[in-house]
């Protein structure tokens, strides 16, 4: 069984907040019962901040690096919109950040890693655990001319790649190697912590390959430092109001030479060179005292070493595999929800918050977690008897989508897609490649990357959330090598699902706020604006498009879809799934196309799940449905995470499969026959209607559409019901039928073998179609 203590502790925060407003508002008295009271408040605050700090992420064993935006003020106003925080030392006691888009260390710190705020984890960038001793502007971290400006236009995305370009990084045990171009030329990079008696150095060691230009690499800022060059350019100290800093350079060549430029700056220049160059740069800081010390430690350096001989893999990092036992459920339903069981209490405190996942061809899967984590998991049987965990990745930007591709991990993040690959077949990833890093990530305001798709030629498709770049609320589209992104439609607000389907439609869900009245999702063509207005990207729009809208009443936020490709999976081949991560549900939509407009509807299986559903694949091995999610916010989901599968049964199931709506009325079809006697019955039908307001407000009341002034639904009027010949089909004779954002059909029927059928459909309609011919009535 799966613990709750998280679960609890979120309930402590809540009920300890709720003390200390009641008690704000209620003490408001004079003397000592005043004084008491404030000490008693004090108290609960002080609580309250040391259970926020246990927050289950910040406690997690994250790996040798983390990657991730940061922000800090101090000593200077600093942020990395993608950045790469790599600890060092044998006590994690100290760490530097890599920005993989300007290529510059945007910081260094001592005092530990890296610190997450509590909350709602994933709404806030984590800060460095400890002082920043140094950093270099949020300027490109190297040139070949000395020009260091910035020359992306809106100071967003990589660099040109002509300019620089990240390849990824490469792991041996816990040591950190990154790899990027400058120019054409590849550059290997990695960050030490050398120490000898009370004093300590960053090492920064840098491999880079045979170059015809002159490349000089940022070392450290310091602004308003005076600085001297010494030891034929080896060494600059640096002199400021918190004392010295100093660098000295070692390496394999002599021309590569230091430069000291005004307000505070080293660079470190390597000359054109026909073979690889090898240098190791030492940044210090401390008293005028201890500067002797750390000359003597830069003398004993060791020469710099051969990086490219730690990019073939290394120490296994996460063993062993965990295993657990399966939960099938004893349902008696055609569908069924078994539960594969998550190492929650797991050696490296993992905080297991499923947001993706797909099937290699075995049938084994591979699933991410958005505080960073990718996992293997074996054992997806009948039985789920035998499942093994093994943590296979770790030190992802939030990754909320996942796909696999020829049995190779792709990862979403909001940094980039990472493409996996495990150089030694030791069963964990040891290089982490950029396969694009297109996308354009802002560290001032939160957003997310999510879902990863591909279509029939290989084309990977993501959703990018609402933010300041161009970029902001978009689907996105990157190419099957990953050289090339582009924006396919504007208009998102906070998508958190899509999915394409066989013939390629591409199909993408949105969440309630503003411009969003209610959750929508979108049957998308290039170009087409999708509701959100501030994310329009061009001229303001008069409409909010085209949705299959979906009350709040039944799905608050919107997830994750998926294409019904198993004939195992009971009749419902080609059908679209939708989930929501709100109410923690599964729907089936019936879309339709009319004059060449797609709408449809949707309808919610009564099955139960553990955590609000993010992501649905079918596992090519036993053809059936599997989902997983966590718990976040605004979700009736229990568990923190859980990964979990809809299973077929057998049993003859009397589902709604289709939707056809006409000028006289509306068609829906079932996958069993229904019992003429109680279908027919106009009485065992029942509809009513509402529009939405598409404004700026958060959500919407619903509307009358015959009364556009005043709130409230509608009573549709049915005149007759007809049956189809097989009875799979009932017509429902609507005199008065007309487009609207969202019409509830409710029934209360047999089916021909007399088992009950309730049901409660929510139709969107945009176009109808020529007025349909009535079936015959079939005799009672």
């Amino acid at each position: 069984m799966l613990t709750n203590e998280r679960e609890n502790q979120a309930t402590a925060i809540q009920v300890e907040r709720d003390c200390r407003g009641e008690m704000k508002h209620r003490l408001q008295i004079p003397g000592a019962r005043a004084l008491m009271a404030s000490l008693l408040l004090a108290a609960l605050s002080a609580r309250l901040a040391a259970v926020e700090d246990a927050t289950p992420w910040q406690h997690e064993d994250h790996g040798p690096f983390f990657s991730s935006s940061m922000v800090w003020s101090k000593p200077t106003l600093n942020w990395t919109d993608k950045g790469i925080s790599i600890r060092l030392a044998a006590n994690h006691q100290a760490a530097v950040c890599f920005d993989t888009e300007l290529l510059r260390v945007s910081g260094a710190w001592t005092g530990g890693f890296i610190k997450i705020p509590p909350g709602r984890d994933v709404a806030t960038h984590p800060d460095p655990a400890g002082v920043i001793e140094f950093g270099c502007p949020r300027l490109p971290g190297w040139s070949t001319n000395q020009d260091f400006s910035d020359p992306r236009p809106d100071q967003f995305g990589p660099l040109p790649v002509q300019r620089g370009h990240y390849q990824g990084l490469y792991l041996h045990g816990d040591e950190v190697v990154l790899s990027y171009s400058v120019a054409g030329s590849s550059i290997l990079d990695s960050f030490d912590l050398e120490t000898s008696d009370d004093q300590h150095t960053f090492a920064r060691t840098i491999e880079v390959g045979p170059s015809g230009n002159p490349l000089t690499v940022v070392v450290c800022d310091l602004p308003g430092s005076t600085g001297r060059l010494e030891g034929d350019r080896t060494r600059v100290v640096l002199e400021r109001a918190a004392g010295l800093a100093a660098a000295a350079v070692i390496g394999n060549s002599p021309d590569c030479k230091l430069q000291f430029v005004k307000d505070g700056q080293v660079r470190l220049l390597f000359p054109p060179h026909e073979h690889t160059v090898r240098a190791k740069v030492l940044v210090w800081t401390g008293g005028k005292t201890a500067l002797a010390r750390f000359v003597a430690l830069a003398n004993a350096s060791p020469l710099p070493r051969d990086l490219a001989a730690l990019t073939r893999g290394g120490p296994s990092r996460w063993r062993p595999s965990l295993l657990a036992h399966g939960d099938l459920s004893k349902a008696s339903g055609p569908y069924v929800v078994d539960t594969l069981t998550a190492p929650d209490d797991n050696p490296w405190k993992s905080y297991l918050r499923f947001s993706g996942f797909d099937f290699f061809s075995n049938g084994d899967a591979a699933i991410c977690s958005v505080s960073g984590d990718v996992w293997i998991i074996s054992g997806c049987d009948a039985t789920l008897d035998k499942l093994k965990w093994r943590r296979f990745a770790t030190g992802l930007f939030q990754p909320l989508g996942l796909k696999i591709v020829d049995d190779v991990v792709y990862v979403l993040g909001r940094d980039q897609i990472t493409r996996l690959h495990d150089l030694d077949g030791d069963g964990e990833a040891d290089f982490y490649e950029n396969f694009n890093n297109g996308g354009k990530a802002s560290a001032r305001q939160p957003h997310y990357s999510t879902c990863l798709e591909t279509d029939a030629e290989g084309n990977f498709y993501y959703a990018q959330g609402a933010n300041p770049t161009s970029q902001g609320g978009t689907l996105l589209k990157v190419s099957r090598d990953g050289s090339k992104i582009e924006v396919v439609a504007p208009g998102l607000r906070s998508c958190n699902g899509m999915a394409i389907s066989p013939d390629g439609i591409i199909s993408v869900s949105d969440n309630e706020g503003g411009w969003v009245p209610a959750s929508r999702l979108d049957f998308v063509k290039p170009g087409q604006f999708l509701g959100y207005t501030p994310m329009a990207h061009g001229p303001t729009p008069n409409d909010p498009g085209y949705p299959i809208w979906i009350p709040h009443s039944i799905d608050n936020s919107s997830g994750g879809q998926a294409w019904v490709t198993s004939d195992r999976w009971g009749p419902l081949h080609g059908a679209l799934l939708l989930t929501s991560y709100g109410q923690s549900s599964l729907y089936l939509v019936m879309p339709e196309t009319v004059s060449g407009r797609l709408q449809g509807a949707t309808y919610c299986f009564p099955l139960k799940f553990q955590s609000g559903i993010m992501r649905a694949r079918f596992n090519p091995k036993d053809g059936q449905l599997y989902v997983c999610g966590l718990k976040g916010w605004q979700t009736t989901g229990l568990r923190t995470g859980a990964f979990q599968r809809v299973r077929f049964t057998g049993k003859t199931t009397y589902l709604p499969r289709e939707i056809h709506n006409f000028r006289n009325g509306i068609r829906l079809s079932f996958t069993g026959p229904l019992d003429p006697k109680t279908a027919t019955d106009v009485e065992s039908w029942g509809i009513s209607q509402w529009n939405y307001r598409w404004t700026s407000a958060y959500g919407s009341h619903e509307w009358s559409v015959m009364k556009p002034d005043r709130e409230g639904h509608d009573t549709v009027d049915i005149k007759s019901v007809h049956l189809s010949e097989d009875h799979k089909s009932a017509f429902l004779e609507i005199p008065r039928i007309e487009p609207v954002m969202t019409m509830q059909i409710q029934y209360n029927v047999l089916a021909e073998d007399g088992t009950p059928m309730q049901q409660e459909v929510y139709n969107t309609i945009h176009e109808l179609a020529p007025p349909a011919s009535l079936p015959a009535r079939p005799e009672q």
